[in-house]
């Protein structure tokens, strides 16, 4: 009798910015996390980093990241804080 092979899913690749949203942190706190192999990633030909979407829930479901509470007023770390 053939054995019958189980279809694997295919990855939803998702970019930093993406992978951030869900996780609601910004996209350079996302690549933080990938230097430091807290989060698996994979480079493209064009060096930026691509995230399956599975990993990212995973990540999220661990805990292993604390959001940034102040993420929604924020978006761009480097945006001027208003005065």
């Amino acid at each position: 009798m053939p054995r019958s092979r189980r279809s694997v899913p295919a990855p939803e690749w998702l970019t930093t910015t993406q992978a951030g949203a869900i996780l609601g942190v910004s996209s350079r706190t996302v690549v933080r996390a990938i230097k430091e192999a807290r989060l698996p990633a994979r480079v493209t030909t064009g060096k930026q980093f691509r995230l399956d979407r599975a990993d990212v829930e995973r990540f999220a479901a661990s805990q292993q990241y604390v959001p940034d509470v102040h993420h929604q007023d924020q978006i761009e770390e480097d945006r001027p804080l208003p005065t």
